[in-house]
């Protein structure tokens, strides 16, 4: 299948946008480990994670959980609490 330049800007601008937002997640998370303030275990489930203290997520996969983390974290949806 031939691509069109618009399906190829967009597929290159996903990717820009992926990128960017990878770099965010992980400084989020090396951030908060070097203030001693994120902690994650294993769980029968997949893996929790507490930030400042507070139960946040518990999700099957570690980036998955991680990354709800961040957004729980930052307010953009309402917490689970699991453990």
């Amino acid at each position: 299948m031939k691509r069109t330049m618009q399906q190829t800007a967009e597929r290159l601008f996903g990717a820009q946008r992926a990128n960017a937002d990878d770099a965010a997640q992980w400084r989020w998370l090396a951030d908060l480990m070097e203030e001693r303030r994120l902690e994650w275990r294993q769980v029968d489930d997949g893996w929790a994670v507490k930030v400042d203290g507070a139960e946040l997520v518990c999700r099957p996969g570690f980036d998955d959980a991680m990354r709800a983390a961040r957004v729980m974290w930052s307010g953009q949806a309402p917490a689970k609490r699991r453990w």
